[in-house]
């Protein structure tokens, strides 16, 4: 809904009469206005709020003339990235020229007024300049009503999840607006429709500017903590943007910062619509072919180039490849699935929601353990979840969210989905354990690629959600043949894949426990396979 904004503006002068002069004359001109009298109150002010503009005093203590606090202030700024947030004028009348030409070379300051020459004009003009970065007539309309709170439920600053109702929800909910302002500086107006979360305690939305000649291509913004942006940003410049050629591309078009929330504009190349859904929504409409065609779009077009450059092969140990990515699986079993497993001896289970008393071996000691092959490494995506995955109607694919993209084995985006099909698509209702478990052992029996040619016929069930999850995967592990450049019949390197990922899935408290415990007999299943094959 339209807003009216002002600029928030935070004074930095140890002396009352500078700070006093400056607000009154910019509360004449309607900015929001608050003033520190220490550099140590300064931080607090922009812990407990967030400003636009910062107007600081280099000398700290005029009775001290070896005193340049403002320029340490700077410094800490810059260290934790809120030079990006904030426009910063620096007003003194003490600053040598090494001092104003570090402030600008290094702390990007975007202006310097001596207080000898002092205009009130010339103040009024410079922080009009600074502040035109940030389009605070903006109006922003959610669609649903509701969807604003629906975002901002998923979000966590510095690992806490931000309630509603406390001062720091408020906090970011206006940190929020005003960052739709400063990635969207030339638009009248924006549109913003939420796509479902994925688990990095970020928001994504589907936003279409409108500027006076009409409404723009909608584009994909994501949000979260500064830090989870920064290091997507840096990912996807290491890591994509070198790639990026012909077929299904995403291009970074924007990226800016509010002092704890950065933003990302992804602009989909290619896409002839704005009809986007997540992988997720589609898959569960959708029919096994038609699911069959997004996955080839998504690895043989969208992700075609990163496995076509994988370099030499090199010895591997993929436990310590993947826990590098997931984090080690520590916690005993019976930690793990507490009150659904009952423990036997020699390190075996069983489980309580199974009819007959037949025992697994225990996968957890798996996850620590080497598993060293003579293999890839390649650019991932490296969290390969139904979110992260966008379809138009002509069921082609586009990658968001690129926090986990790095160098990693290269079965690891096929092996990510291959699980997330069978242990959060498949969901709690849709099929029991037992027959969860009938799937797993069919999956298990095909240990060659060349018996994926006939997999389709050996797997029979009347139940249509377990029939598409099996008919996906095997659909999967045809592209890892087609993928795989080792010439090698042996399924045993993508079964350890998928293995880590089944152990990590047992972490996911949001699964439902008959998820959790289909993971749990897939990894078993898994590690007799091949500790079966060695």
């Amino acid at each position: 809904m339209a807003q009216q904004r002002h600029g928030r503006i935070l004074i930095v002068d140890d002396l009352p009469q500078w700070r006093e002069e400056l607000t009154e004359i910019l509360q004449a001109e309607n900015y929001l206005v608050d003033s520190a009298a220490t550099i140590d109150a300064a931080f607090q002010k922009l812990q407990d709020t967030f400003f636009h503009l910062l107007i600081l005093d280099l000398r700290m203590n005029s009775s001290d003339i070896s005193n340049f606090e403002g320029v340490a202030m700077l410094k800490i700024l810059s260290q934790y990235s809120l030079n990006d947030a904030l426009q910063i004028v620096i007003l003194s009348a003490h600053g040598t020229f090494d001092h104003v030409h570090e402030a600008f070379h290094d702390h990007k300051v975007a202006d310097f007024l001596p207080k000898d020459r002092f205009s009130p004009d010339k103040l009024l003009t410079c922080v009009r300049e600074a502040l035109k970065k940030i389009n605070l007539e903006l109006e922003i309309h959610w669609e649903p009503l509701e969807a604003e709170e629906q975002v901002l439920s998923h979000i966590d600053i510095q690992r806490e999840r931000i309630r509603p109702g406390t001062q720091r929800y408020q906090q970011i909910r206006e940190e929020l607006a005003d960052l739709l302002c400063r990635l969207f500086g030339t638009a009248n107006s924006v549109l913003v429709r939420p796509l479902a979360p994925g688990f990095s305690g970020t928001g994504v939305m589907l936003v279409q500017p409108f500027n006076p000649y009409g409404g723009a291509r909608v584009v994909v913004t994501k949000f979260g903590a500064t830090q989870k942006i920064e290091k997507e940003n840096t990912n996807f410049n290491t890591y994509v943007l070198p790639f990026i050629g012909g077929g299904r591309n995403t291009m970074v078009q924007s990226v800016r910062y509010t002092p704890l929330l950065g933003g990302i504009i992804y602009s989909l190349l290619g896409t002839a619509n704005e009809q986007l859904e997540d992988f997720g929504t589609f898959y569960q409409k959708a029919d096994s072919e038609a699911i069959q065609q997004v996955l080839d779009n998504l690895f043989f077009d969208t992700c075609k180039s990163w496995y076509a450059n994988l370099g030499r092969q090199q010895l591997c140990d993929l436990t310590e490849n993947y826990n590098q990515t997931f984090g080690e699986a520590s916690r005993p079993l019976e930690e793990t699935l507490d009150g659904l497993i009952v423990p036997h001896p020699k390190q075996r289970f069983s489980l309580r929601a199974l009819d007959d008393e037949r025992t697994f071996t225990d996968p957890l000691p798996a996850a620590t353990r080497p598993f060293r092959r003579s293999t890839y490494i390649s650019t991932t995506h490296g969290d390969l979840n139904q979110h992260n995955i966008l379809i138009d109607e002509e069921h082609r694919a586009w990658l968001i969210d690129f926090c986990s993209t790095g160098q990693g084995h290269y079965l690891r985006d096929l092996a990510m989905l291959d699980s997330v099909v069978r242990f959060q698509l498949l969901t709690s209702r849709a099929a029991s354990l037992e027959e969860r478990l009938h799937m797993e052992e069919a999956l298990c029996r095909i240990t060659r690629f060349t018996q994926l040619a006939q997999a389709e016929a050996t797997f029979q069930t009347e139940n249509a959600a377990l029939r598409k999850a099996y008919l996906t995967v095997i659909h999967i592990r045809r592209m890892v043949r087609h993928l795989d450049r080792l010439s090698n019949d042996d399924m045993s390197e993508y079964f350890i894949a998928l293995l880590h990922n089944a152990l990590r899935t047992l972490t996911f408290s949001t699964l439902s426990p008959q998820q959790r415990q289909h993971a749990l007999l897939c990894a078993s299943l898994l590690l007799d396979n091949i500790d079966g094959h060695k």
